[in-house]
């Protein structure tokens, strides 16, 4: 017999199977995990919910405009299986091909 759970991946602080003992929701379940980082994407928060084998129905949750209006009524309450998936924001895909300034560029040893 296994314990009820779900898994929460993506850009969570600490991504894994977690065991779902109570009414959790999706805020819940991401705090659970850690919170977001800083690369994730909050206005697009996957649920992936297996309803009968071979079909997989999934939920795009604005978390960001839910926690922003302090409104959790439209908050889906987790099932056992189900997985939570925090994309990367675009800022941060692109963020290691942008020029980075560091101290070398304002400070050089002919100054002094």
């Amino acid at each position: 017999f296994e314990k009820p759970f779900f898994v929460a991946g993506g850009q969570v602080a600490k991504p894994g199977k977690y065991e779902l003992r109570s009414s959790t929701g999706i805020a819940q379940a991401i705090a659970l995990a850690g919170g977001f980082t800083d690369q994730s994407k909050h206005s697009q928060v996957v649920l992936f919910r297996k309803v009968i084998d071979g079909v997989v129905e999934t939920h795009v949750v604005n978390l960001k405009s839910m926690l922003a209006a302090r409104n959790l009524d439209e908050d889906i309450e987790l099932q056992s299986g189900d997985m939570l998936y925090v994309p990367q924001n675009r800022i941060s895909k692109i963020k290691k091909y942008l020029p980075v300034a560091s101290l070398s560029t304002f400070f050089t040893p002919a100054q002094f």
